[in-house]
């Protein structure tokens, strides 16, 4: 892209103080977007970042292996097209790779992601919830950095570091310790949520400043979505949101009955009991659990099958496979959360 008096996309990024030298790259991409009314920056920013995804060569260079740092700049204002005045947001994305760069030099690459509070309970960042201030380092790395207003960091490190841990301190945290991934070749993504801190329940209701009193007990059901404050709690919900927490489901999937639940993995306090029963004035017959902090696991001998995925943010689902639904005639399950009273 040809720019003010001639410039390219390299000659504006070294005009920030990038080294281009050595082994380098460098790409850029621009949308713009707008209209006869005001823009609206946060869904006109979305609609910035699909409109480039779902360009081949502007998604070419977002998924390009080799860049290492990226540059983002977006701005609201009126833009001059063809005689006509628009009401536009404008963005650019630098993409940059440098041996000379001091932040990677010798083939470094970065750890990067945000640090956030879920304020809206959907298991994703969303604007507003990132925590600014936040110290993140390796210990015995090279480097440190302090999460930007957005809740983003960076952090540069060596290829060889091997599995890394990020110690993580100020705001709702305090010398915490989170275990990363494996450094490769490649930038990776690590976020960090701020109820990972979370020790016991009533470390997690008080964080919630506009609950308190009766409201804050474990039975109780502040936001009045028939979960508990100790199902949101061990769930991954917010009680202050009406059905933030994912709710046990029972669903047919491939011919097959299967129960379908969420938990918040770590929780020392709480036990979570999976039962289930052929007729609700029966008995109930538990077919899986996880004490305390322990992961979730079956003791029905081989008869269901557990299937567990991560969560970007660690709230755990798990799948249990009750069998083939032509076989079954009647089936009740439930999940049932047990306050362990230290």
């Amino acid at each position: 892209h040809t720019g003010e008096k001639g410039s390219s996309a390299q000659d504006r990024m070294e005009a920030t103080g990038y080294p281009f030298a050595g082994t380098w790259s460098s790409g850029e991409n621009i949308s713009w977007g707008g209209g006869t009314n005001p823009v609206d920056p946060e869904s006109s920013i979305r609609n910035r970042h699909k409109s480039l995804f779902r360009s081949p060569p502007h998604r070419t260079n977002i998924s390009n292996g080799i860049f290492r740092e990226i540059g983002i700049g977006a701005r609201l204002g009126r833009f001059l097209v063809d005689g006509a005045n628009w009401e536009a947001q404008m963005v650019t994305q630098n993409f940059t790779f440098s041996s000379h760069s001091p932040d990677i030099a010798g083939g470094g690459v970065f750890i990067q992601g945000v640090i956030y509070d879920d304020a809206n309970g959907n298991q994703f960042y969303d604007p507003g919830e990132g925590i600014s201030g936040i110290t993140v380092e390796v210990p015995g790395g090279e480097f440190r950095t302090e999460t930007s207003s957005s809740g983003g960091y960076a952090l540069p490190i060596r290829k060889s570091a091997g599995e890394i841990v990020l110690n993580i301190d100020g705001g709702p945290f305090s010398n915490f310790s989170k275990v990363g991934a494996t450094i490769g070749d490649r930038n990776i993504k690590v976020d960090v949520l701020s109820s990972e801190t979370v020790s016991n329940f009533g470390t997690w209701i008080a964080g919630f400043s506009s609950i308190t009193g009766d409201n804050s007990a474990p039975t109780s059901d502040p936001d009045s979505d028939d979960l508990s404050n100790l199902l949101e709690y061990a769930l991954g919900g917010n009680p202050d949101s009406a059905d933030s927490a994912p709710r046990p489901q029972l669903k047919i999937n491939q011919g097959r009955l299967v129960f379908v639940f969420t938990r918040v993995p770590g929780l020392s306090d709480v036990n979570l009991r999976v039962e289930r029963t052929d007729r609700l004035a029966g008995d109930w017959n538990e077919i899986g659990q996880s004490n305390s902090s322990s992961p979730f696991s079956l003791n029905d001998g081989g008869e269901f099958e557990l299937q567990e995925v991560d969560t970007p943010v660690g709230i755990e689902s798990n799948f249990i496979y009750m069998g083939e639904i032509d076989t079954i005639s009647k089936l009740f399950t439930g999940l049932k959360v047990i306050q362990i009273t230290p």
